[in-house]
């Protein structure tokens, strides 16, 4: 008896997902917090009524400062230290925020957590891209990576000011005598 050949199956996915799931749960917290926290800050400073350099030299500690120890920590992390990193940036980020809750004071302190919390981000983000390739097997790493990619990008939809979502918002920045809290 001859046997037909059976449909094909769609090859099933290597993909760890209880490595995944938790993963992009985490990554959709440290995108949050890392937006929540940036966008107080800045309210804060003009809160403490510092002077626009101010605003722009605390925005420049979370991005430039880390940006000097990138390369080192890209080779530390391709070491096999991914989990590490992950594990020292969601440290880094949690000190900051307990600190720019307690201590919100003065611009020295908004530039100290601000870069803190650059580091921590910047820990994460680089684990995270290879925990993302290291939760998919040979044949699903960019599907993995492409789950990465959407839950940051959730994340970071979910941090846009209400008055983005209304269609008569106005696409020029508010003054800053018109902010009212």
């Amino acid at each position: 008896m001859i046997e037909e050949p059976s449909a094909r199956r769609a090859p099933t996915g290597d993909i760890d997902y209880r490595l995944l799931i938790p993963f992009l749960a985490h990554v959709t917290l440290i995108q949050t917090l890392s937006l929540i926290i940036r966008i107080t800050t800045s309210y804060r400073a003009i809160e403490l009524g510092l002077p626009v350099l101010w605003l722009g030299i605390i925005a420049a500690g979370f991005a430039i400062i880390p940006v000097f120890t990138a390369l080192q920590v890209g080779r530390w992390i391709d070491r096999g230290n991914d989990a590490r990193a992950t594990w020292l940036g969601s440290a880094l980020i949690f000190t900051a925020c307990i600190g720019f809750w307690a201590w919100p004071r003065s611009a020295m302190h908004l530039l100290g957590f601000s870069v803190l919390l650059g580091f921590g981000h910047m820990f994460c983000m680089a684990g995270h891209q290879m925990l993302a390739v290291r939760s998919g097997g040979e044949r699903s790493r960019e599907t993995a990576l492409g789950y990465y990619m959407v839950a940051g990008s959730a994340a970071r939809r979910r941090c846009r000011p209400p008055a983005c979502y209304s269609p008569s918002a106005s696409p020029l920045p508010l003054q800053a005598s018109s902010w009212r809290c």
